[in-house]
């Protein structure tokens, strides 16, 4: 499924993240210091009602269980004693949308007070009406401070009809989007440039039209995000490893092929170019390569999950996968180290996520498969 040169800009090589993060120290890992991750991965429980306002089909999260916790104001007290130690703050979910949690901006600003960056991952569709209602976007170029924060918004299509279909909705957010996100380009050009704006396209069989690509590429070199990309969705999480083999073989192998031709014409020669159009293969999150028996993802991140718990990473964060579970977010940095600790133990054995269907995204993949590569030349 691969393609013959690497084209995904430096933000997205995470195992020479994690080392840079190590100060290029392996021995660390495994040795029973506390490191405190490169990042935290946030999950906001929603509005408390609804964890979000989409139904997309292929969301990672559909088949889990979806609880949620409204557990902000501790968490709020977590970081501002844990301080300065986690220097990326990723705001996402599982199955949450971010932008429905009334804390969100609290929590971003908080992420800057404490010196760290901000990540946000989201379906963008409140991106206008928060800027219109409460300066949302303002506030937030506002306080960003250079191109290592970030807001990326999962579009997935080129057409309200396409993008309807796909989100399982029936009212044009599709138009909504596309204005919030020029709307927080421009905002950030006349700030000073910060902070990236990235857009996502998930290739499907609603959007995947010549026709289609070449509109949402020329709508983004209208709007001049930072990037534009595009990819195929992977596998719902939670599904028995020989049905996402299934899935593998039946849809990834002949959609990549079929998707590089299509997209090719497409994709900057250059990641210089404004926004940098590329394309990610799913050999980055293939299913075959998560044999690996060791797991030091937890030393690149820990996850505060909506249902009120930290678990070990973001794509098991959910109490479908209690196994990765490490205990309820608690107020204090004393007992956060100590769920540090036990998120970096060798103990841990990943081939209990994978009975369970919880599979890896691409950091832990990368990571982990990249560590026993190490492992294997000593």
């Amino acid at each position: 499924m691969g393609t013959k040169k690497d084209q995904r800009p430096k933000n997205y090589k995470y195992l020479d993240i994690l080392v840079s993060h190590l100060g290029g120290d392996l021995k660390r890992v495994f040795s029973g210091e506390l490191v405190f991750p490169r990042q935290f991965e946030i999950h906001l429980p929603g509005n408390h009602r609804d964890a979000c306002n989409f139904g997309c089909s292929h969301c990672q999260g559909r088949l889990l269980d979806q609880p949620l916790d409204p557990y902000e104001k501790k968490a709020l007290k977590l970081l501002e004693e844990i301080g300065d130690q986690v220097p990326f703050h990723i705001y996402g979910g599982a199955y949450t949308e971010p932008l429905l949690n009334p804390f969100f901006m609290d929590f971003l600003k908080l992420t800057k007070k404490l010196g760290a960056h901000f990540g946000i991952h989201t379906n963008g569709s409140l991106l206008k009406r928060l800027e219109e209602t409460k300066g949302w976007i303002s506030k937030l170029v506002q306080i960003s401070e250079d191109k290592n924060d970030y807001l990326s918004v999962s579009l997935d299509a080129g057409t309200t009809e396409s993008h309807c279909r796909g989100k399982g909705i029936c009212y044009d957010w599709f138009s909504e989007i596309i204005e919030g996100i020029r709307v927080a380009v421009d905002k950030r050009e006349e700030r000073g440039g910060f902070p990236s704006v990235r857009v996502c396209y998930l290739v499907d069989d609603n959007n995947s039209s010549v026709e289609e690509i070449e509109i949402i590429c020329n709508i983004m070199k209208d709007i001049k995000p930072d990037s534009l990309r595009f990819s195929i969705p992977y596998d719902l999480y939670g599904k028995d490893f020989e049905k996402v083999k299934g899935y593998k073989e039946r849809v990834e192998v002949p959609k990549n092929r079929i998707l590089m031709k299509k997209l090719a014409p497409f994709l900057s020669s250059s990641q210089e170019e404004t926004p940098y159009i590329f394309y990610l293969p799913p050999e980055f999150q293939d299913v075959e390569r998560m044999d690996f028996g060791e797991c030091v993802y937890g030393y690149y991140q820990i996850t505060l999950a909506a249902d009120g718990h930290v678990y070990r990473c973001s794509s098991t964060a959910s109490p479908t996968f209690p196994q990765t579970r490490i205990g309820k977010i608690p107020e204090n940095r004393e007992d956060f180290e100590e769920m540090i600790l036990k998120a970096q133990t060798q103990d841990f054995d990943p081939a209990e996520c994978f009975r369970r269907g919880a599979r890896c995204n691409r950091m832990a993949l990368e990571i982990n498969k990249g560590w026993e590569s190490l492992n294997a030349r000593k």
